[in-house]
């Protein structure tokens, strides 16, 4: 199980091999054997027993990496969760953890139960070694850890020594939260064994070995950036980049470190390729360093237009993965080989068979649309503590993703869209997916997504929004033409939307909720007059966005000192800026502004040349 690939990989690993680096902190082999031992020692200490439950909100990178790899070093389930809710209670009420390590700065002020034994985290410290760490020790007014949080117990933990104890491979190792298709988060249970079959058909599929250089920036709370960043390092013995929160400002960094750090591999999402195609135009070399092998999208569907575009700026193939927490991560490769891929689907599952079925369960014929059906030793033990929600969607030991599906001619899978996301306009059923994909036949439009709005007179209406490539644009009418040459008048879209890049989740996934909400807004106030002096002008364009007062922006106003400005907010009022005065910036003009005044400035400019 994963403790003996964790003792194979550091017994075939020098010791001063880069496990982890993050902009923060560097982790070498050596450090994490050290740490994780100690954990593993701590762990017996604290009286924990296989299985039990261990809950990790934790937001530093390389400290929820140990302690998540000592949980499954001990036989210990992992729950890891994302440090940023606003609350703990409904999940920690839902999972009952024995032991808790959570940032001391969500420990304050916070009700938590009596009965749980909390260790708080504080930040990492630097670390020092040999003579130097001794005489620090020594010296008078040295700073000295915690020893009762973490890391700073670990100051006074012995090491774990010998061989780990044998776990059952059918022991939860890992318990992640996802809402799916409703809005009540529910737990999934992965087993050791369910993880180790993932790393192994991963690792095979795409080539990993010890000398990879994998940048994977995901967040730890996810599936995609825990078991094919994290656990798919440890299992390698491959070193893991972490560069940090994503911004449109620190794209150009990533772009020049893929190159200049020599990534091998690199897994992402469909929302980072659309940006790195928009903004990217200067580091077309960015995968062409000769180190490069591997490029995979996965958690989101990957525009057909998008995947091609991108693969022709960049000289680099996409690798299209698809799976669900309830599976792992991937079950269904397309590429890097030949065999399995093709544009436009998630090729061919691994070790998993599938199915399409109709509404009553029956097979359909191939080329036939349908839910997807998924058996395979990667499918889930089950939801935590809610086996009625387990049986709703495992029957006979076949997943239900709630994915519509086709098996085309040459067996791969084409994803449709959502089962339950369907639009009803005056009794009509249309599926959105539909209108996205038509939307994204025209070669201006990168990204898609459509979604019923509650209507007086017809029940519901049909939602587009896009994301247009700056480089080609399109007009609303040119758009409605082409819409209306591929799709029938019933499943027109009454109202169309555009923005710089669609509101996501970790797993780069649009968020229907806040996309609604951007809909909303642009509904309240979709034009803005270019009437006034700049600064008046686009400091009311963002307080709008923002929903905050007017006199609480100023020049300096930028994503340090405002909540909320994040890399969707920086973008959409750019676009709105663009459509206001009528105008288009420069990828590199779009990197510079880092301020509102950056922004007030550079608008001044585009109209003095005007």
């Amino acid at each position: 199980m994963i403790s003996q690939l964790f003792t194979d990989t550091i017994a075939n690993t020098p010791g001063s091999h880069l496990f982890l680096k993050s902009k923060s902190q560097n982790l070498s082999y050596a450090e994490l054997d050290a740490d994780v031992r100690k954990l593993v020692t701590l762990f017996a200490e604290r009286g924990l027993l296989e299985g039990d439950y261990v809950l990790l909100s934790v937001n530093n990178d390389s400290q929820l990496a140990v302690l998540y790899l000592a949980c499954l070093c001990s036989g210990l389930a992992a729950i890891i969760c994302d440090p940023s809710i606003p609350t703990l209670q409904g999940l920690l009420a839902q999972s009952r953890p024995k032991i808790a390590f959570i940032d001391r700065d969500r420990t304050t002020g916070v009700e938590l139960p009596a009965d749980l034994n909390v260790i708080p985290v504080d930040p990492p410290q630097r670390r020092t070694r040999g003579v130097f760490k001794r005489l620090l020790k020594k010296g008078a007014g040295a700073d000295t850890a915690d020893t009762g949080a973490y890391p700073g117990l670990l100051e006074t933990t012995e090491p774990m020594a010998g061989s780990f104890a044998a776990v059952d491979p059918q022991t939860t190792a890992l318990v992640l939260f996802t809402s799916g298709t409703s809005s009540e988060p529910k737990g999934v249970e992965l087993s050791q064994r369910n993880l180790c079959e993932q790393l192994r058909i991963v690792q095979q599929q795409y080539r990993v070995t010890p000398q990879a250089q994998i940048m994977n920036n995901l967040p730890l709370y996810h599936t995609d950036g825990i078991t094919n960043g994290v656990t798919l390092a440890l299992a390698t013995g491959a070193t893991l980049h972490r560069p940090g929160r994503f911004t449109v400002h620190e794209l150009p960094v990533v772009l020049d470190s893929i190159y200049r750090d020599g990534i091998s591999h690199l897994f992402t999402v469909p929302t980072v390729l659309a940006l790195m195609l928009r903004l990217g135009r200067d580091f077309t070399d960015s995968f062409q360093s000769g180190d490069f092998k591997v490029l995979v999208s996965s958690a989101g569907m990957l525009a057909p237009e998008l995947w091609q575009a991108f693969e022709e700026r960049f000289g680099v193939r996409v690798s299209n993965g698809y799976g669900l927490t309830e599976t792992v991560s991937l079950f269904s490769f397309c590429g890097p080989d030949d065999d399995s891929y093709r544009i436009g689907t998630v090729g061919l599952p691994i070790d998993s068979d599938v199915r399409v079925v109709d509404e009553r369960g029956d097979d359909v014929a191939a080329g036939e649309e349908g839910e997807l059906l998924v058996r395979s030793v990667l499918v889930m033990k089950g939801y935590l503590n809610n086996p009625e929600a387990t049986a709703e969607v495992v029957t006979d030991n076949w997943f239900h993703t709630g994915d519509l599906a086709c098996i085309a001619a040459d067996g791969k899978i084409e994803i449709r869209g959502r089962k339950k996301n369907l639009i009803i306009r005056g009794g009509i059923n249309i599926h959105p997916a539909e209108i996205a994909n038509i939307a994204l036949r025209h070669p201006a439009v990168v990204h898609a997504e459509a979604f019923g709005e509650p209507d007086a007179s017809w029940g519901e209406i049909a939602v587009l929004c896009v994301v247009e490539d700056p480089t080609q644009g399109v007009s609303d009418r040119d758009l409605q033409t082409f819409l209306q040459q591929h799709l029938a008048a019933e499943k027109m879209p009454d109202e169309i939307y555009r923005f710089a890049d669609f509101p996501t989740g970790p797993a780069g996934k649009a968020l229907q909720v806040e996309l609604r909400e951007q809909v909303k807004l642009r509904r309240e106030s979709r034009v803005f007059s270019d009437e006034g002096d700049p600064y008046e002008v686009i400091a009311g364009i963002a307080s709008a966005l923002l929903k905050v007062d007017l006199h609480s922006l100023s020049r300096d106003s930028s994503a340090e000192n405002m909540q909320g400005w994040d890399s969707l907010f920086h973008l959409n009022l750019i676009l709105a800026v663009e459509e206001t005065y009528a105008t288009e910036f420069q990828a590199r003009e779009i990197m510079a502004i880092q301020t509102l005044g950056d922004l007030v400035d550079l608008i001044s400019q585009h109209l003095a040349r005007k």
